[in-house]
């Protein structure tokens, strides 16, 4: 399946939390509200080592799941979880203990945090964009991305 084709197979998408959805434990404006509004079309999971302690109340009444982890390791292997259900996974985050999650998934998004972005999670990115909220932008209208991709 080529990425053109895998944009409108998503079944689920995994995100980090601190520097990708949150900077400073602070869940970044606009980001609820966007998460709301693709809730209904993909399976949405937070992966984060929560170093703030902040994610599970900032996430508080979302429909997705939160799941803490303690290394990248450990969010490759959720997502080969997933991949081994079937299912295509988006990926999206901001730091090293993202790289491995985003050589596993079937497409990635790197996201430019106002935390910085680790700049080898770049080389194994689908796409990068400048921020959070146009990343979930493009979740709700693919057809963006799909212009991108075009050849």
């Amino acid at each position: 399946m080529s990425l053109y084709e895998i944009i409108e197979e998503i079944d689920d998408v995994v995100m980090d939390y601190n520097g990708t959805l949150a900077s400073g434990g602070e869940i970044l404006p606009g980001v609820r509200e966007l998460i709301n509004e693709i809730s209904d079309r993909y399976q949405l999971t937070v992966l984060t080592a929560d170093t703030f302690g902040t994610a599970a109340a900032s996430l508080e009444g979302l429909d997705l799941k939160v799941k803490v982890v303690e290394t990248g390791k450990d969010k490759r292997q959720f997502v080969k979880s997933l991949k081994d259900q079937k299912r295509v996974v988006l990926v999206m985050g901001n730091g090293q203990n993202d790289v491995e999650m985003f050589k596993e998934a079937d497409f990635s998004i790197a996201v430019i945090s106002p935390d910085g972005t680790f700049s080898k999670l770049l080389e194994n990115s689908t796409m990068i964009v400048s921020n959070v909220i146009h990343a979930l932008q493009l979740l709700k209208n693919t057809k963006r991305i799909k212009a991108t991709l075009r050849q």
